[in-house]
């Protein structure tokens, strides 16, 4: 995928009931009849370590939906840039906590989240943790399409007497704001 196309979805908006939101906000929308909870999905001062993810995932858990119910969601992958690949890897690698400061200290986080190296982007100091499945879908403008065209006459010139054209249009969009969470360090 390409990254401009993935940038264009990780980081602008998206439209409900024609109405613009940003996908990652410091504050969302209340959600009503819970005392003005808001799903805030952007948090700043996060460190790209082992505490730092523990911060993160107890924001991301309490994310809730618009009864004002826990969504439980388990983020399944962190998405970075390159500077902070061989940090991921050694975070979710390595069997003892790599920012321990006891022996022995297992690494919770060791084959929980699936790393994946955004090459194209440059902040190093920014990551997400989401299930982008659920976020992220393939939106068509219009479906693929071929128009097949046969013009007997070049049998006799060419060996091509078949011309096929086929197009397609589409890109990447946001479902929910909920399913994904922008850290700053």
């Amino acid at each position: 995928m390409p990254s401009s196309a993935t940038g264009a979805a990780m980081e602008q908006n998206f439209v409900v009931n024609n109405t613009g939101y940003s996908l990652y906000a410091t504050t969302h929308a209340t959600v009503p009849g819970s005392g003005g909870y808001a799903n805030r999905n952007w948090y700043t001062g996060i460190t790209f370590n082992t505490t730092g993810l523990t911060t993160a995932l107890q924001y991301f858990r309490g994310l809730v939906d618009i009864n004002g119910e826990w969504l439980n969601i388990m983020p399944t992958h962190v998405l970075i840039p390159p500077a902070l690949e061989y940090a991921a890897n050694k975070m979710y690698n390595e069997g003892q906590n790599p920012n321990a400061t006891v022996s022995g200290d297992s690494n919770v986080y060791r084959g929980k989240f699936k790393p994946v190296v955004w090459s194209g982007y440059t902040n190093s100091g920014r990551f997400w943790l989401g299930e982008f499945r659920r976020q992220l879908y393939w939106q068509w403008n219009w479906k693929p399409q071929v128009e097949v065209t046969a013009d007997p006459s070049l049998a006799i010139k060419n060996d091509i007497v078949t011309l096929i054209k086929s197009s397609y249009s589409g890109g990447i969009g946001a479902i929910d704001h909920r399913f994904a969470q922008m850290n700053d360090i």
